[in-house]
């Protein structure tokens, strides 16, 4: 799945076009798995991140799983 979106954004800024590219962090809710997705992809000059892939089971987990997560992304990560 990486390099499926690093292929796709290479060949988006060979031509822009006045249009945002954005990739999914993966992992599910392992701790490294996502770890790995999130330093991977903000290696990367995507214009924002989304959260895919399994958010844990219930409201509970999805929370601990942000809280833990969100740290990750710098200031300008965060779009």
């Amino acid at each position: 799945s990486h390099r499926w979106e690093a292929r796709s954004l290479r060949k988006h800024l060979d031509d822009v076009k006045d249009q945002a590219m954005y990739c999914v962090v993966h992992g599910g809710v392992d701790v490294e798995l996502r770890t790995q997705s999130v330093e991977y992809l903000t290696s990367l000059p995507f214009d924002g991140y989304a959260i895919g892939g399994s958010l844990g089971k219930n409201s509970e987990e999805l929370i601990n799983l942000l809280e833990w997560m969100m740290p990750m992304f710098d200031e300008g990560h965060r779009k």
